[in-house]
């Protein structure tokens, strides 16, 4: 299940709906030896990770109309996200984590973490009371430069009883992470991702409320990067232009024998040199 957000409370309501249809599905499969379990992570697009179309035989997917990735390809992959596949760092994460999944427990990435303890700040908004349980490092192959990773769930139990023989395990043994310590998990989880260079995600509470503290850093330092490969997009076109212009025709050649279109990808060549 592939969900865009632009605030805290479509967020957590998604994630307590997510965890609800876990419970309600699993209950249906429970005459069989089947049942249900849950992994949730976030993911930012277009940087550092991207969306492709997916690849089929009625059109081409190797070259585009718009080298540069534009707003009209990301709301078309918001309204379809089953036509494509979606590539990055933050996707691989995502699937490394879920091993740790179980009916019991929704598995959660760090940043998902940070988001939803923000969500309990604003539970008045948000309408979110998870408790997010934080037990454990773990190293994951490619993820963080294999360094130990937190392993975070949200509680899905199904058995009442079971939750309460958890509980006092938890809390007997010292695993337990009640509400009050989630200030500390929000300060950890922040300079971990801020470590290890994973970009941290923010969302305002309510829909149309301005993002508290701007964009995030590391979409400002692409939207300048974009920027900057557009000025130079539009600086090839226009040498193609001028070219083009002067040339007779495209079947034309130079007295050397190199044909038109020798010349168009010399120049594109020569262009893509200027900084």
């Amino acid at each position: 299940m592939l969900q865009t957000h632009k605030s805290s409370t479509p967020l957590s309501l998604c994630i307590q709906s997510f965890i609800n249809t876990l419970k309600i599905y699993g209950e249906v499969l429970k005459p069989t030896t089947l049942s249900t379990k849950g992994n949730a992570w976030v993911a930012s697009f277009p940087t550092p990770n991207c969306s492709i179309r997916s690849i089929r035989d009625d059109q081409n997917n190797i070259h585009s109309e718009n080298d540069l990735p534009n707003e009209e390809q990301e709301i078309a992959v918001d309204r379809s996200p089953s036509q494509f596949d979606f590539l990055g760092k933050g996707i691989d994460a995502g699937f490394r984590i879920s091993k740790n999944s179980n009916i019991n427990a929704v598995t959660v990435s760090p940043g998902l973490g940070l988001l939803l303890c923000k969500c309990l700040y604003q539970k008045e908004n948000t309408k979110f009371d998870l408790n997010i349980k934080f037990n454990e490092v773990q190293e994951f192959k490619g993820v963080a430069g294999n360094s130990s990773y937190p392993v975070l769930y949200l509680e899905s139990f199904r058995d009442q009883k079971y939750a309460e023989l958890q509980k006092k395990q938890h809390d007997i043994i010292g695993h337990s992470s009640p509400h009050n310590q989630c200030g500390e998990i929000h300060d950890y989880l922040k300079l971990f991702l801020e470590y290890h260079h994973i970009e941290i995600p923010k969302l305002p509470t309510l829909h149309n409320t301005r993002l508290e503290g701007g964009e995030p850093d590391f979409y400002q330092d692409y939207i300048s990067r974009w920027n900057d490969e557009f000025a130079l997009s539009r600086k090839q076109d226009n040498i193609v232009e001028q070219t083009s212009d002067t040339t007779p025709s495209k079947s034309s050649t130079i007295s050397q024998g190199i044909t038109y279109n020798d010349l168009i990808q010399a120049i594109t060549h020569a262009a893509n040199m200027i900084k």
